[in-house]
C-alpha cells in the first residue's frame, strides 16, 4: 500500500511509517470474528437442538440482525446523553 501511494505522489514528498501498531489491531479484529463466528455456530447447535427447525432458523437468522440494530442505534446516542 505504502509503494503504490508512493508511485503517485510527487517525488519531493517524503513518507515514512512511524507506528506499525495496525497489524495487531488487524489481528484482534480477526481474532473477534474468528470467535464470533464459533459462538454463533455454537448457538445455532444448541437452538437446533432444542427448537424445532424452522423456529430455530429464524432465532439464528434474528441474532446477526438484532446486533446490526443495536450497533446502529447506539450510533446515534450521545455519550453525555444518560437516556438517548
Amino acid at each position: 500500500m505504502l509503494q503504490i501511494f508512493k508511485k503517485i505522489s510527487p517525488p519531493n514528498l517524503n513518507v515514512k511509517i512511524y507506528d506499525l501498531s495496525v497489524q495487531s489491531v488487524r489481528d484482534r479484529i480477526n481474532l473477534l470474528i474468528k470467535n464470533g463466528l464459533g459462538g454463533l455456530v455454537l448457538v445455532v447447535i444448541i437452538l437446533f437442538l432444542f427448537l424445532s427447525g424452522r423456529v430455530a432458523f429464524w432465532v439464528a437468522f434474528g441474532i446477526p440482525i438484532a446486533l446490526a440494530g443495536t450497533l446502529r442505534g447506539n450510533a446515534y446516542i450521545r455519550p453525555d446523553n444518560k437516556y438517548g
